[in-house]
């Protein structure tokens, strides 16, 4: 094992940043006009693609659109993408604090599912975390967890002493 500072491995939802607002995905399902359980069910069923960087913001809405025979406007899916982004948006205050804190004993690293859209709001928004040791966000490197390729993106530290991934509870 390298004599090295330890690295912390952390995820972004759950962890550092809150989970999705609540309610939020209804919102989005009330723009479109279509029932709400039908709504989130393709939400995620088609998500995958979108966050690891296989497919942009207006080819996730518009399929998602399309699910639901809805016309793919760009209006509209502009739309959904900024309520999306913002419904991912709140950080928790007390873990910005505490994973900023631990650059002075380790490594700190985050590995997440984030669109790139997302990404490039999240750290516009949130800037210090740019100053983490190392950044791997799906929609960035074109990877999403569980894809074993996620956890081997070619700019991860070397030797890591992985040391936590749990999500806050």
């Amino acid at each position: 094992m390298s004599a090295s500072r330890p690295i912390v491995l952390l995820d972004l939802y759950g962890v550092i940043a809150l989970d999705q607002r609540p309610g939020s995905l209804a919102e989005m399902a009330a723009r479109c006009d279509v029932p709400a359980d039908a709504f989130t069910e393709a939400y995620w069923e088609l998500r995958p693609a979108y966050d690891a960087g296989r497919q942009s913001a207006p080819e996730y809405w518009a399929a998602l659109l399309r699910r639901f025979s809805r016309p793919v406007d760009p209006g509209l899916i502009e739309k959904l993408r900024l309520a999306d982004i913002d419904s991912w948006s709140r950080v928790d205050s007390r873990m910005v604090d505490f994973t900023q804190s631990l650059r002075s004993r380790a490594k700190v690293a985050v590995l997440s599912n984030i669109p790139a859209d997302h990404a490039d709001a999240f750290l516009a928004a949130q800037p210090w975390m740019r100053d983490l040791d190392h950044l791997a966000l799906s929609g960035k490197i074109n990877a999403a967890k569980p894809d074993p390729a996620a956890f081997q993106e070619r700019d991860r530290p070397p030797d890591p002493t992985w040391s936590c991934t749990a999500r806050r509870r």
